[in-house]
C-alpha cells in the first residue's frame, strides 16, 4: 500500500513538473525592423534587452526593407500569404489605411483601459494610430519642424539679431536677404517656402486652414485659408522669379553641400535633425532655432513624423507580439531608443527627460510639441497632391484656386474610395 501511494505521489509530481514545464516554455515571435545601418545593431540591442527581461519570451528581429514611400510590399505579401511576422516597425501616417483595410489587428484586447487613452503619448502621435475607435499601434518615435535662420547674414543685411516675430516681418527679412548679381542671378535667397522640410499642409496649417480632418474625414482642400496660404507661396515665385530661385537651387546637391549650410540662405523651415546635420557639415554656422511664424488668424504650422510598432493580421502570437511592442513603448525603453538611435521619443514621460539632454538649439524644437501637428489620413496622398499643387501654382500652370478646387474634387473621390465617404 505505501509503495503504491509513493507512485502516485511520483506521478502526480511529474504531472505538475510537465505542466509547469510547459507553461515555463518560451514562445518566439517574429519582428521585422525597417531602418538599415547602424540601426539594426542599435535596435538588436533593444531586442537582447527585451529577451532579457522576458524570460518567456523570445524575440527573433529581422531586418526587412519597406520598399519606394514606405511600400512595405514585402509585408503586404506576408500577410497576403498568410505568413506575416509577429510584429512590425511601421510608419505611422500609414496605419490608418492599412487598419481600413484589415490588414492590422487592433490591441484594445491586449490594453488596460487606461493604455487605450494614450495619456502616456504625445497626442497627434496617439492619433495616428486609432481608427474608428480601436487602437492599431503603439508609437515609437518622432520629430518636429522650426525655422532656422543664419545669424551672420542677417547681421550683413542690416536685420536684430532674432528670428521674424510675423509672417509680414518674414517676408520683409527674406528681401533684404536676397541678393542678385549684376546679371540678375540669385547669390544669396532669404527664404523660399517651397524648400526645406515643412511642405504645404504645414503651410495650411499656418493660415488657419486644414486639408482634411482626421475625425471626420472631411476634405476642406479649396478652404478660403489654403487659397491663401497658396496665393501667399506663389507670391515668392512671382517676386523673386521662380527660374532664378530653381536655377540657384539646382547648384546645391545635399550634404555638405546645402544653400544654408554654406551661408546661401538666409532662412529655411526643416526639421530638428537639422541641429545634428550643422554639426556634421557645418560646424562653424552660426545660426539659430525658432518657430516658423505666422499671419493673424493664422497659428504655428509644425508638423511631426515617425514611426510605430504593430501586429499584421495573420500573427501567430498576438498576445505576446502586444507585450513586446508594448514595452517598446515604456518611459525606459523609449529613452534607451533615443540613447541608441537619437531618435525622439513619444512616451511623454521619456520626451520631458530627453528634453534635457539635448543641445539647446534642439531644445527649441521640443519646446513646439504643445502645438504640433499630426498628418492627416491618407497622408501619402495629400502629400502628393500638396506637391502637385504647390508646382502648379508657382509655375504659372494653375491659379492656387484652381489648383485646390482640383486638388478637392480628386481629394473627395480618393476618401470616397479608399474610406467609403
Amino acid at each position: 500500500m505505501k509503495k503504491l501511494v509513493s507512485i502516485l505521489i511520483i506521478l502526480v509530481f511529474l504531472v505538475s513538473l510537465g505542466d509547469n514545464l510547459a507553461l515555463a516554455e518560451k514562445v518566439t515571435i517574429t519582428y521585422w525592423w525597417s531602418w538599415s545601418g547602424p540601426m539594426v545593431d542599435a535596435m538588436q540591442k533593444m531586442v537582447d534587452k527585451f529577451n532579457k527581461t522576458h524570460p518567456d519570451i523570445e524575440v527573433k528581429m529581422t531586418f526587412v526593407e519597406t520598399g519606394a514611400w514606405e511600400t512595405y510590399e514585402k509585408l503586404q505579401t506576408a500577410i497576403a500569404a498568410g505568413a506575416p511576422p509577429d510584429a512590425a516597425h511601421f510608419e505611422r501616417s500609414f496605419v490608418d489605411q492599412w487598419a481600413a483595410k484589415g490588414l492590422f489587428l487592433p490591441l484594445d484586447e491586449y490594453l488596460t483601459p487606461e493604455e487605450r487613452t494614450g495619456k502616456d503619448f504625445l497626442p497627434f502621435t496617439w492619433d495616428e494610430v486609432v481608427y474608428k475607435g480601436k487602437v492599431y499601434a503603439i508609437p515609437l518615435d518622432t520629430d518636429i519642424r522650426g525655422l532656422l535662420w543664419n545669424r551672420d547674414l542677417f547681421e550683413a543685411a542690416g536685420l536684430p539679431d532674432r528670428a521674424p516675430k510675423t509672417l509680414a516681418e518674414l517676408d520683409k527679412f527674406a528681401e533684404k536677404l536676397t541678393k542678385f548679381d549684376e546679371k540678375g542671378k540669385v547669390q544669396t535667397v532669404g527664404f523660399v517656402p517651397w524648400w526645406g522640410n515643412w511642405f504645404f499642409p504645414a503651410w495650411s496649417w499656418t493660415f488657419g486652414g486644414n486639408i482634411a480632418d482626421r475625425k471626420t474625414l472631411k476634405i476642406t482642400a479649396n478652404d478660403p485659408k489654403n487659397i491663401q496660404a497658396l496665393e501667399w507661396v506663389t507670391s515668392y515665385a512671382k517676386k523673386y522669379g521662380v527660374q532664378a530661385i530653381t536655377s540657384f537651387g539646382a547648384g546645391f546637391t545635399g550634404g555638405v553641400n546645402n544653400p544654408f549650410f554654406m551661408g546661401k540662405e538666409g532662412m529655411e523651415a526643416n526639421g530638428v535633425w537639422m541641429v545634428g546635420q550643422i554639426k556634421r557639415y557645418a560646424p562653424k554656422l552660426n545660426y539659430d532655432v525658432a518657430p516658423v511664424p505666422h499671419p493673424p488668424g493664422g497659428a504655428n504650422g509644425t508638423w511631426c513624423g515617425g514611426f510605430c510598432n504593430i501586429i499584421p493580421k495573420g500573427s501567430k502570437h498576438p498576445k505576446e507580439a502586444a507585450e513586446f511592442i508594448k514595452w517598446l513603448g515604456q518611459e525606459e525603453a523609449q529613452l534607451d531608443v533615443y540613447r541608441l538611435l537619437e531618435h525622439i521619443p513619444t512616451n511623454k514621460k521619456a520626451l520631458d527627460k530627453v528634453r534635457l539632454m539635448v543641445d539647446p538649439k534642439e531644445r527649441k524644437f521640443y519646446a513646439q510639441f504643445p502645438v504640433a501637428h499630426g498628418r492627416p489620413p491618407l497622408w501619402v496622398r495629400i502629400f502628393n497632391e500638396c506637391l502637385t499643387v504647390v508646382d502648379e501654382a508657382i509655375y504659372g500652370k494653375k491659379t492656387p484656386k484652381q489648383a485646390l478646387d482640383d486638388m478637392q474634387t480628386r481629394l473627395e473621390q480618393a476618401f470616397k474610395e479608399f474610406f467609403g465617404q
